[in-house]
């Protein structure tokens, strides 16, 4: 087996240990694919009108009180509910 085919095979073997909710791997998948991530939300919200206004992989937003969260989606259904 070749340089090239072997790291072809480590690259496959590493991409298998992977999941959508890894952080790293999914930081960089779905960065900008606004179509990924609306098909993504409106099979876990089980809801087909779910519109992705953006994408911010790893966004932080801090609060005084001490709580903060990562945001990575912000999106709005039909009725302008907001989801993030």
């Amino acid at each position: 087996m070749g340089t090239t085919e072997q790291t072809h095979q480590q690259d496959l073997e590493r991409l298998k240990s992977l999941r959508y909710m890894d952080d790293d791997f999914m930081t960089v998948c779905l960065a900008d694919n606004f179509e990924g991530v609306e098909l993504i939300l409106r099979i876990v919200l089980g809801r087909e009108d779910i519109i992705v206004k953006s994408i911010r992989t790893q966004e932080p937003m801090k609060n005084l009180q001490g709580r903060s969260a990562i945001l990575d989606v912000h999106a709005v259904d039909s009725t302008k509910k907001e989801f993030c």
